[in-house]
């Protein structure tokens, strides 16, 4: 085990990887860690640290391809080369700053946008590294590899679109398990959800385009509009999601409205069929679109899937974004949408512009992936666990804090919403989370106004029993001990 002390914060900008990726390079460079030594194994290092495998993963790759691991036979070795080093140290040199028109308006945007701090863990709720389908992806991607490239399919010209037997896969796998109604003809593939997103802000929005997004709700989505130049307008949730009669106080020229109904981004609520079908009778009356992200749709625990808005659209209205980026990062983060009829054409003019391929042999992959039935049984079986440790999670911090806590009532997902009744700020919760490792983030950012105080989303799905009774324990002994 490695025996220096390794300080993590996970209330930083920086990325716990990248914290991590850098102590232990300068360990290394210090001569802490010895040339020749074996490493520490990727799962020692996670239990060691609190952070999830994935995380030690990110690292070591940066140390092997600095070169200051070495990787053989599955295990990693300490190299420390002087010579090495220094091909990776600069001098020191003065930076001029960029004259003022140099940066467009989108970028000023964007700079703008910025001031929401995302968590430093943008794979924040990711399935746990150990539990992805490793083994059954590496099997097909080894198939196609040794079944050779067909050109015609690997052309640097293809369809722009996306790979069609995957748009065929995703929109059968949707019609059945989200209940949407959707064509292959309609199914556009992105090299991730962001993209998807971005696609759509930069195919929709004007700067002064009022755009209506949910208070509170994901801070990406706000920044990709704002950046686009919207002009964003908060509707509050509840426990049964989006208040669509609010909608009744909002310009009724709005282009657009963005949500996350089946499990509410960051609350968890879901958003309900009675919601669901007046806001399609909104968007009628008013000739506004709707944005339908599935995001975490994958998981639920308590309640049947509500069938999708887009599968109950009868006006053409709604466009719906989603991935397995929940089930599958990092093995896959590939995004998709699923557009109206009317909008295609359009669509494929600028798909061609602005993304003109995403690498075909992971859309292969996927396909197969799908078409084989590896994701329903992967989904499945990770089902089972991730009920169990959420129920584990909530048992833990019952136990611990009592009436003191309360926690969200959504029935899917992968991370809590909790709140503390606790007479300690913010800032000594999030502490108190640190000295116990639990990684607990604020939902303070994802509020446009009136944000919840000591209200955090607490992800379940990478620890197992032993961690989260451990934690929950450490966790309330650290309050306690702030109090004395």
């Amino acid at each position: 085990m490695v025996d220096i002390p390794i300080v993590l914060d996970s209330a930083s900008d920086k990325p716990i990887y990248l914290q991590l990726y850098e102590a232990l390079r300068q360990a290394i460079a210090d001569g802490k860690l010895k040339s020749g030594e074996p490493f520490p194994s990727t799962r020692d290092l996670s239990r060691k640290l609190g952070v999830s495998r994935h995380t030690v993963l990110k690292a070591t790759e940066l140390l092997v391809g600095h070169g200051y691991l070495e990787s053989n036979n599955q295990t990693l070795k300490i190299i420390r080369s002087e010579d090495h080093q220094s091909q990776f140290q600069e001098s020191p040199k003065v930076v001029t700053q960029l004259p003022p028109n140099a940066v467009s308006r989108f970028g000023h945007r964007v700079v703008a946008s910025s001031g929401a701090k995302l968590s430093a863990e943008l794979n924040f709720g990711a399935s746990p590294f150990e539990e992805l389908p490793v083994d059954q992806w590496r099997k097909i991607l080894l198939k196609h590899l040794r079944d050779g490239f067909n050109p015609v399919e690997f052309e640097l010209v293809g369809d722009r679109l996306g790979y069609m037997p995957l748009r065929e896969a995703i929109a059968s796998y949707l019609n059945r398990f989200r209940s949407l109604r959707c064509h292959p003809g309609n199914v556009v593939i992105f090299s991730g959800p962001s993209s998807a997103l971005d696609f759509v802000a930069r195919l929709m929005i004007d700067p002064g385009d009022t755009v209506i997004l949910e208070n509170p709700g994901f801070q990406i989505a706000r920044r990709i509009f704002i950046a686009n130049g919207a002009e964003v307008v908060p509707v509050p949730v509840d426990n049964e999601g989006l208040i669509v009669d609010k909608l009744q106080n909002v310009d009724p020229g709005a282009k657009l409205i963005y949500l996350t109904p089946a499990h509410h981004d960051p609350t968890g609520a879901v958003l309900t069929i009675e919601r669901r079908k007046a806001l399609i009778e909104w968007s009628k009356r008013t000739g506004s679109f709707i944005v339908e992200d599935g995001f975490d749709s994958e998981y639920w625990y308590k309640m049947r899937p509500l069938p999708a808005i887009q599968g109950l659209d009868d006006n053409d209205c709604v466009i719906y974004l989603s991935s397995f980026w929940r089930a599958l990062f990092p093995v896959s983060r590939v995004g998709f949408a699923i557009f109206p009829d009317r909008w295609m054409p359009i669509v494929h003019e600028l798909k061609s512009m602005l993304e003109r391929e995403v690498p075909v042999l992971e859309q292969k992959v996927i396909t197969d992936f799908l078409l084989e039935g590896y994701m329903e049984r992967h989904l499945r079986r990770s089902h089972r666990l991730y009920a169990h440790r959420r129920q584990e999670m909530i048992i833990s911090l019952t136990k611990q804090f009592g009436s003191r806590v309360s926690m969200g009532k959504e029935s899917g997902g992968m991370n809590l919403l909790i709140e503390l009744n606790l007479d300690r700020s913010e800032e000594d919760i999030l502490a108190a989370a640190r000295t116990a490792k639990l990684p607990l983030i604020s939902t303070r950012d994802y509020y446009i106004v009136d944000p919840v105080p000591n209200q955090f989303l607490l992800p379940f799905a990478h620890l197992d029993d032993e961690q989260i009774l451990n934690t929950a324990k450490d966790f309330a002994a650290a309050l306690l001990q702030q109090s004395q």
